[in-house]
């Protein structure tokens, strides 16, 4: 026995990380591995871009899809976000969940049209505000009919989600954030305007696949839910302006960037921050499964099995995040060069800058969750509009110096915020339920 303990101690580092890895990959793993391919392919999106579009198209494209994920929360009112949290609570009364499901369709439907009937009618301002010039007004369309697919798809899939139908929600994820992109630029790939375009039209497709032929569409279109409406409203409004700080904090950089130096510029800074999103898309799912999986701990007053979990999954992140970092800190050079070409060697700066917030970017996707778990209230929603103001203030010398400079270390200040306010509350969280 004495031996055997002894033997169990003495268990090189290494492998006990080996041993934790197995042991998490097997409630994590498929969807990890889902958003992981996501990010990919959002990689080699932009490698096509730059190759099919050259400098400026490449900064159009990266622009355009900055300003679809600032607009995206304004669309859907965080009711995607409230839909898989009511039905599970609502799991053992079907008559309830479609309920819940209805109310999220015509929530989003109405949502939607008003959205596209705004953007059409403003799109030379649109343009403007987003694309630095009117002349991109024509890019209105596209976006909207992007938006209105990824809307569509938002409710399908976190339905899927909140019936634990997994390989569904993975597989309509996968298709839409991967497959149909590069299908767009496979087929498409003649102008911005339409590989945006394709995406749209794809994605809505794949959508309403999954809305017709895997849900009870029907009935929840047919249900009086007028009642659960204001229930998902009154959970996922308050957390709009939490979501909408985080995208602005990863959008107003190319944003400013576009309006002190054109698009181009803006273009490069929007990529080196869509790599750094990349590592939030591999950790997101960590901290939706861990939700719910920290709340059932709480209730069972598990609280010391629940901070050797969280422990665990943190020495992952640091791993695989400071294991990022140290990649693009030393070979940024080869790697840009490699991905975009010997033209865009401008951008290896940014991302050696960018690349320095992967790990406080990566430990808030993780423990979001576990603060979700305790409070009602929305603290991650406070901490991101912290993070989003120290993002500001630390903008101001841009409009005196070099704001291609200034702007990504801006950026970086605040993450790092976050990402200190997010371990503080964690840590304050399992520490009380010692």
């Amino acid at each position: 026995m004495l031996n055997t303990v002894s033997a169990a101690s003495a268990t090189p580092r290494g492998w006990q990380l080996i041993t934790i890895f197995q042991e998490l990959s097997k409630e994590y793993g498929p969807t990890v591995l889902t958003e992981s391919t996501v990010a990919l392919s959002l990689l080699l999106t932009f490698k096509l871009a730059a190759r099919e579009f050259g400098k400026e198209g490449f900064s159009e494209y990266a622009i355009a899809r900055r300003t679809i994920s600032l607009l995206f929360p304004f669309l859907i009112l965080g009711l995607p976000l409230a839909l898989p949290r009511y039905i599970g609570r609502a799991s053992g009364d079907l008559n309830r969940c479609t309920r819940y499901y209805g109310a999220t369709l015509w929530c989003q439907a109405c949502l939607a049209s008003l959205a596209g009937i705004f953007i059409t009618l403003f799109r030379k301002e649109f343009a403007f505000v987003f694309f630095g010039s009117e002349n991109y007004a024509n890019l209105a369309f596209p976006v909207t009919l992007v938006l209105i697919g990824l809307s569509l798809h938002a409710v399908v899939y976190n339905y899927f989600r909140g019936h634990l139908a997994l390989r569904h929600a993975n597989a309509m994820q996968l298709t839409n954030f991967a497959v149909v992109p590069m299908i767009a630029f496979y087929l498409f790939g003649t102008s911005v305007y339409a590989v945006l375009t394709a995406w749209g039209a794809g994605t809505a497709a794949v959508a309403t696949t999954g809305l017709l032929w895997f849900t009870p569409w029907r009935s929840a279109l047919g249900s009086r839910s007028w009642r659960e409406a204001k229930e998902l409203l009154r959970y996922g409004i308050p957390r709009i302006p939490g979501g909408f700080a985080l995208l602005a904090l990863m959008t107003l950089p190319a944003t400013f960037t576009v309006h002190l130096r054109g698009i181009q510029e803006g273009g490069f800074v929007a990529f080196s921050i869509s790599l750094l999103n990349m590592i939030g898309a591999m950790f997101t799912p960590i901290g939706v499964v861990l939700l719910p999986k920290a709340s059932q701990m709480c209730a069972e007053g598990a609280y010391g099995t629940l901070r050797a979990h969280v422990m665990r999954l943190l020495k992952l992140t640091v791993i695989v995040a400071l294991g990022f970092t140290l990649t693009f800190e030393i070979f940024a050079g080869v790697i840009i060069r490699t991905y975009l070409g010997k033209d865009f060697s401008d951008v290896v700066a940014l991302t050696r800058v960018v690349a320095l917030a992967a790990l406080p970017f990566a430990v808030f996707y993780v423990l979001q969750g576990l603060i979700d778990a305790h409070h009602t209230r929305p603290v991650n929603a406070v901490n991101c509009i912290y993070s989003l103001a120290i993002f500001m203030i630390s903008c101001a010398p841009a409009f005196i110096y070099e704001p291609e400079i200034v702007i990504p270390w801006a950026l970086v200040a605040g993450i790092f915020t976050l990402g200190i306010l997010t371990v503080r509350e964690s840590r304050r969280l399992l520490q009380a339920g010692s």
